[in-house]
């Protein structure tokens, strides 16, 4: 897990969700929600405590019973608000439609999420 962490880290950096906003001039914005708007800083917590994944849940182990119920709690929650700043609030998927520079989700286009960038 560790290894898969670092190399998509530099992605994790960059990534922006833009929602669909009535009104504005392009109908394009980033969340006010500083969860939404900094998956890469979610992302970072996680890599500090990747290690409950693999003790507690993946490899159970021995070492694993050491770990608190409330830091295997605050892991689960890092993961679901890294989800959620990575997923349409509408359809509640992670955008996967490829466009030239972006993901959308499956909503209709003029409505669909955007997850930014494409590639790194």
């Amino acid at each position: 897990m560790k290894a898969l962490m670092d190399f998509t880290s530099k992605l994790f950096g960059k990534l922006e969700l833009k929602l669909p906003e009535s009104g504005s001039s392009n109908g394009i914005t980033t969340p006010s929600s500083p969860a939404a708007a900094q998956p890469g800083a979610i992302f970072d917590q996680l890599r500090q405590c990747v290690f409950i994944r693999n003790e507690v849940g993946a490899h159970h182990n021995v070492q694993g019973m050491a770990v608190s119920d409330s830091d295997v709690q605050a892991f689960g929650n890092l993961v679901i608000r890294l989800v959620e700043s990575v997923s349409c609030p509408t359809c509640r998927q992670i955008p996967s439609t490829r466009e030239d520079t972006y993901f959308r989700c499956s909503c209709r286009p003029r409505s669909a999420a955007q997850l930014w960038p494409a590639s790194v």
